[in-house]
């Protein structure tokens, strides 16, 4: 995942998969909603996301790129002041 610092706002997202498997839809769904509506990081870690214990881990990989994106912001912005 891609950010501005700065704005807080998601720019791109890339998905790669360590093993021969296919990324989901839906993860590309999430993100492609999230540069659609111009979200920022915060924003995207407030999402509330469908989760199948089958098919899909407890935490979304999406929802833990926005959480290290909001983190990393959240740090530029107290090293500014």
């Amino acid at each position: 995942m891609a950010y501005r610092v700065r704005l807080s706002k998601v720019l791109t997202v890339a998905a790669l998969a360590a093993t021969a498997t296919v990324v989901p839809a839906s993860r590309i769904d999430t993100a492609a909603a999230a540069l659609w509506n111009r979200m920022t990081v915060e924003e995207l870690t407030a999402l509330d996301l469908a989760y199948a214990p089958p098919f899909a881990p407890v935490w979304d990989p999406i929802l833990v790129a926005a959480r290290q994106a909001a983190g990393a912001v959240r740090q530029a912005g107290a090293a500014r002041r």
